[in-house]
């Protein structure tokens, strides 16, 4: 037995000792530094392996799409040579959606599954006893029990599934599959920032950190890398460039600041010092070894309020569902990848990165019955509502769906909720339902919503065929999705 399954092991047992009297968020019941600092062209030949290939997910937090050069939608944005080498190396998805938060988006990636099952919906705060619940099978145990070629595993950062006084507490990234962890469990705050904070450590334990927390970061992984047998998976989640916005360390962006300097300015430095570090990893691992990894960068909801470029609408970015909270960044580049500085326009979400790496694993998911199609009945036993995207990596005009759901509510848990809101987008209209109010969009200016085509939630009469057809097109699709969630 491995010292990570020995650690795990230890924990989970001083986990079950301890007094579980809060209730966690719950689940439902059974039935989302320079360009050449990655790789020279010449080093970027496919790598044949006899094992499956490794799995390295980069999780960016407050990041939108209007922050990368690659995307182009926005002249401001921040230099960003490695993220976009990344895009030129592989596959950029223009249409990719989370959840307007942070913990949804997580729950969302690691199970595969909307929040409406999982019972996150909301952060989960500090002062709250919720968490994740470990009846959940995520990423980590899923793909430690493919057999054979299991997955040695690791998760570094931001966490945001459990607190400090939830029933699991710092522990729960272990119990939830995970060999190791390391990072900082939830936002930082009070008398944390990004140059001192506390630590999660390896056995445990909690302690006082100094140091700049984004290299903090690369460091644990490049550390971690050199010692998880392969095929690994690791998850990443950087705490950059969510607030508290700050001046970043000189050397790692481009920018001359100081401390007055205004908001978006210190968004911007700390998403480039975000690049900077993510180069750093890159360059650090061996050539063969990146070469038989994929990479996935995605982003957890839109740019927070006051940095969004250009000019955005303060009340639709990060914590909203219009589009400037919701859609996000994905890039994926590694041997999955068939075509190189490719771009998709299909409709994604974050629960599709579960099964997609599960397809990767050489586990089959299912995919198109909502199954997991694993071979363990526990696994079985929980609807997947997301859909493989290996498919699209091997052909970027390949589309999954016709409609897309995401959502956002409060509190946390089965309802009944103080705050509700739901999304179903086609290809070009959008339904937003805020606390039972419809609200219908036409995308296809672009990536901002524009005018609401509804009165009081209403179709006015003089409406087009078109956008009449579209809006019961999409009713249709939502509460046939709502009606899917009674069935566990």
């Amino acid at each position: 037995m491995s010292v990570f399954a020995i650690q795990r092991a230890c924990l989970v047992l001083a986990c079950h000792l301890w007094p579980l009297t809060a209730p966690a968020a719950r689940t439902l019941q059974a039935p989302d530094s320079g360009a050449d600092a990655i790789r020279s062209e010449a080093e970027l030949e496919p790598v044949q392996s006899s094992t499956p290939g490794n799995i390295l997910i980069l999780l960016a937090d407050d990041l939108g799409v209007d922050k990368l050069g690659c995307y182009g939608e926005s002249s401001a944005a921040p230099a960003t040579p490695n993220i976009d080498r990344l895009a030129s190396e592989g596959i950029l998805f223009r249409r990719a959606y989370a959840m307007p938060n942070c913990s949804p988006t997580r729950a969302a990636v690691l199970t595969g599954r909307y929040g409406r099952r999982t019972g996150v919906g909301t952060i989960m705060a500090r002062a709250r006893e919720e968490e994740l619940g470990l009846d959940e099978r995520t990423l980590a145990e899923a793909l430690g029990e493919v057999g054979a070629g299991s997955y040695s595993s690791a998760a570094i950062g931001k966490w945001h599934l459990s607190t400090f006084l939830s029933p699991s507490g710092s522990a729960h990234p272990l119990l939830q599959g995970f060999d190791h962890y390391t990072g900082a469990l939830l936002n930082l705050r009070d008398e944390e920032d990004y140059f001192g904070w506390n630590q999660v450590m390896p056995d445990g334990s909690t302690a006082a950190q100094a140091g700049y927390i984004t290299t903090r970061e690369v460091d644990d992984a490049l550390a971690l890398l050199k010692k998880l047998p392969e095929p690994w998976f690791v998850y990443l989640a950087f705490h950059a460039p969510h607030i508290p916005v700050h001046v970043p360390p000189s050397h790692l962006h481009s920018r001359s600041l100081t401390n007055r300097s205004s908001r978006r300015d210190k968004h911007d430095a700390a998403v480039e010092a975000m690049d900077s570090e993510i180069g750093r990893l890159l360059k650090g691992m061996d050539a063969k070894l990146l070469n038989r990894t994929n990479v996935i960068f995605f982003g957890d909801n839109g740019t927070m309020r006051g940095a969004a470029l250009p000019n955005a609408d303060p009340d639709r970015s990060k914590g909203s569902l219009y589009e400037g909270g919701i859609r996000v960044p994905l890039i994926v580049r590694g041997p999955a990848v068939a075509v190189a500085n490719s771009e998709s326009g299909a409709l994604v979400h974050a629960v599709d990165l579960f099964p997609t790496l599960l397809e990767l694993s050489g586990l089959s998911t299912g995919a198109g019955d909502n199954a997991h199609g694993s071979n363990n009945a526990e696994l079985n036993s929980l609807t997947l509502d997301g859909l493989s995207l290996v498919a699209i990596l091997g052909d970027p005009t390949h589309k999954v769906r016709d409609f897309l759901y995401t959502e956002s509510f409060e509190p946390n848990g089965v309802g009944p909720f103080t705050e509700d809101g739901v999304v179903m987008r086609g290809e070009r209209y959008k339904l937003m339902r805020l606390n039972g109010r419809d609200h219908l969009f036409d995308l296809n200016g672009g990536g901002d919503d524009g005018e609401d085509l509804l009165t009081e939630g209403r179709l006015a009469q003089s409406a087009t065929v078109e956008v009449s057809n579209a809006y019961r097109q999409l009713k249709s699709a939502l509460e046939s999705q709502m009606r899917s969630f009674g069935n566990e």
